[in-house]
């Protein structure tokens, strides 16, 4: 052995290097894909990717029904992160990361107020709100222009429900003057 040198060193010291440059060095940002068919669930499910999931993520938007190249698919039939029947986008994604913020929740219902309560009749003053505000993206081509508006919008809701009672979201009067 050569004075100076020891083996038993080295493996521990190439281990630290190798730590310290992953740790240095940022994170690939995720690749989230879907279809360009813009609705309430999938604006708000970006926004929530965006500011609670991977705050490094882009979007890519495709034609609806082509193949969706890599990355991770949400808001379309083959993703894990999904709409079904009983449950919207934004709350797959709040199960599947075990998001439990509360605010979270309260907006979580407007959004099934809009994609599971289809047709019916809007039940909160907050789920009209995101319809008009979706609606008034509908002409906006630049995807990259609608992500930015939209994590705007819903920033700013987030932030005025964070602020107000816990117990609000409050309900529509029915059109009838019945509630």
């Amino acid at each position: 052995m050569r004075p100076g040198h020891h083996p038993r060193l080295l493996p521990p010291l190439i281990l630290a290097a190798i730590l310290l440059l992953t740790l240095s060095r940022p994170a690939l940002a995720s690749t989230y894909v879907s279809w360009d068919r813009f609705e309430a669930d999938k604006l708000a499910a970006a926004w929530l990717i965006k500011r609670f999931v991977d705050p490094d993520a882009v979007f890519r938007f495709l034609p609806a029904g082509s193949p969706l190249p890599e990355g991770v698919p949400f808001d379309v039939p083959q993703a894990e992160l999904r709409r079904t029947v009983r449950q919207t986008t934004f709350a797959a994604i709040l199960a599947r990361h075990a998001l439990k913020d509360p605010v979270l929740a309260r907006l979580a219902t407007f959004i099934s107020d809009l994609e599971i309560n289809l047709w019916g009749e809007k039940q909160y003053r907050e789920s009209v709100e995101i319809q008009d505000f979706v609606l008034s993206q509908i002409d906006v081509a630049d995807h990259a222009v609608l992500i930015d508006n939209t994590l705007a919008f819903f920033d700013i809701l987030y932030d005025r429900l964070g602020a107000a009672p816990s117990g609000t979201g409050e309900r529509r009067r029915n059109p009838a003057g019945k509630d």
